[in-house]
């Protein structure tokens, strides 16, 4: 068919351009084994271009948005609506991407089991249990998708944002996470992935058993981690980081509590938008990148963090708004 062809009808099809009377053959066609190199690559490409021109691509189509926010707000920084967007580009993506992956039962004929879409908004975790008995906590803006049975030789289920593993073991069917441009296999374990489309990191974090992680396509350069070890994968710099971490403080969130150990403030506030299901606006004179340590117990509200906030980075004020918050530098008083 041609990679232009290929490439164009899968992007009408994430683009929901698609006809309705044409979206079965479509979806036929996109599962069958036929040109299956093509196809993926043309998916890969999606990815790709939704997350290295993230820029370019999202702020032309909310130029109107911004336009209706208003003068007054245009002074605080973008990065975080801008981000907030592209969580759900790849929520778009995800779906199509999980179909590319089927599981032949003879040379002829296919089975594709129901795919089951859990989504969890922001102010929301939710915790579910799998059809092989995996218990999984998910958390808030995150999306996991995964098959109604088991059938194939491989558990394989899809993550986009956060969530928190604890696998029941059956070594004749390793248990499979696809996310982003990775697989994280385990066969009995506990572990969490976080990986919201737009941050540029998918991060594995072990907390026991055993897991390995490695790209569809180099699976013989798998990273094999052990207990309370946490691999790193930076997307645009295409390199793996692995450290040594108190695990637990990255399972925590499925408590109820939140844990930043020396993490930006762009981190923290996009995880207590998400926790809170809040908006930031905030000043851009303040670094998103300076690195803070706090914590937050589950019993603690919005503004307990807000108050947090405010005395650990001292320079600040707040204003909250109904869901949204503003921040802004603490203007100096001046002398009489």
């Amino acid at each position: 068919m041609g990679m232009d062809n290929t490439y164009k009808i899968l992007q009408r099809l994430v683009d929901f351009t698609v006809p309705k009377e044409h979206r079965r053959t479509v979806r036929e066609w996109l599962i069958d084994d036929k040109d299956r190199k093509e196809k993926e690559e043309a998916l890969y490409q999606i990815w790709s271009d939704t997350l290295s021109k993230q820029e370019i691509s999202i702020e032309e189509p909310l130029k109107n948005t911004w336009e209706k926010i208003g003068k007054s707000e245009r002074k605080f920084n973008r990065r975080l609506f801008i981000k907030r967007v592209l969580r759900y580009v790849a929520i778009i993506l995800l779906p199509i991407i999980s179909g590319v992956t089927v599981w032949k039962l003879s040379e002829k004929s296919y089975f594709v089991p129901e795919m089951i879409e859990c989504y969890v908004p922001n102010g929301e975790q939710r915790t579910l249990t799998l059809p092989d008995g995996s218990l999984i906590h998910i958390n808030a803006g995150s999306l996991l998708i995964y098959p109604s049975q088991f059938t194939a030789s491989k558990r394989q289920v899809y993550l986009s944002g956060e969530a928190n593993f604890f696998v029941e073991s059956n070594p004749e069917k390793p248990f499979i996470v696809r996310t982003g441009e990775l697989n994280v296999e385990a066969l009995g374990t506990k572990f969490n992935i976080e990986s919201y489309p737009g941050s540029g990191v998918i991060t594995t974090t072990l907390e026991h058993g055993s897991v390995k992680i490695y790209k569809e396509e180099k699976p013989e350069n798998a990273i094999l981690m052990k207990p309370y070890e946490q691999v790193c994968f930076f997307v645009n710099e295409n390199r793996f980081v692995t450290n040594l971490v108190e695990s637990s403080d990255y399972s925590a969130w499925t408590k109820g509590e939140l844990r930043f150990i020396n993490k930006s403030l762009d981190v923290i506030l996009f995880t207590l938008e998400r926790k809170y299901d809040v908006r930031f606006l905030v000043d851009t004179k303040i670094k998103g990148s300076d690195l803070y340590t706090m914590k937050f117990k589950a019993h603690e509200t919005i503004d307990d963090a807000l108050y947090v906030l405010s005395e650990i980075l001292g320079s600040i004020t707040y204003h909250k708004e109904g869901q949204t918050v503003r921040i802004n530098v603490k203007s100096k008083e001046v002398p009489r």
